[in-house]
């Protein structure tokens, strides 16, 4: 099982369409959609949202070893808008908790750190992502899975140029749409990767 976690419906769309997931009406309380072994969940912005989601989907989804994928907007000082990251080391401002993701190799130069705040800022950190759920993720996801099955994704949405508040909700999914087959390689690959965990697991 691919488990993709959003914060908001409007980074899902994209996903949504391109994979054909169907929303699980009987599953509350939570947005939830799945198709052929890809289940997504939107969990709200924040922290204590991302904790309380992840939590939930692990007790509520049967699957051995599942992937997790978080995918999402963040703000960065100069990249681009619409610039996709792998996040590399994930780190939460207020507790200084720091996690380390395993780099895939079809993001060999794509990666950044990610900086998790509480509230938004005004301020872009120098040479970090900067987003309010990924710390939560990674620290839950940790819990249930194995660490090299776990990735966080990023697309630029805001910078100092560009803050925030000018971007109008009707124009996110535009910013994943061009990144699908870029994502759809990381799924393949954590695919891959989770057949050899598995196999390494039945051998002991």
């Amino acid at each position: 099982m691919l488990i993709i976690h959003t914060a908001l419906h409007a980074e899902a769309l994209a996903l949504i369409k391109h994979y054909k997931l169907k929303r699980q009406l009987n599953i509350k309380p939570y947005a939830c959609y799945a198709e052929d072994g890809i289940f997504l969940i939107e969990s709200g912005i924040g922290k204590i949202h991302t904790t309380s989601a992840i939590a939930w989907a692990n007790t509520t989804i049967d699957a051995i070893s599942p992937i997790w994928v978080n995918i999402g907007m963040a703000g960065h000082s100069d990249r681009a808008i619409g610039s996709c990251l792998l996040a590399r080391c994930i780190e939460d401002k207020r507790s200084g908790q720091r996690d380390c993701l395993h780099p895939l190799p079809v993001f060999t130069s794509d990666s950044e750190d990610l900086l998790t705040l509480d509230e938004p800022e005004d301020s872009y950190p120098a040479g970090n992502m900067v987003d309010m759920e990924g710390s939560a993720f990674v620290s839950v996801a940790n819990r249930f899975t194995s660490a090299e099955l776990i990735q966080s994704i990023k697309i630029i949405s805001d910078n100092a140029e560009n803050p925030a508040q000018r971007l109008k909700t009707g124009a996110v999914e535009t910013l994943f749409v061009p990144h699908l087959d870029i994502i759809d390689q990381v799924f393949q690959q954590l695919w891959k990767l989770r057949d050899k965990v598995i196999s390494q697991v039945d051998s002991i």
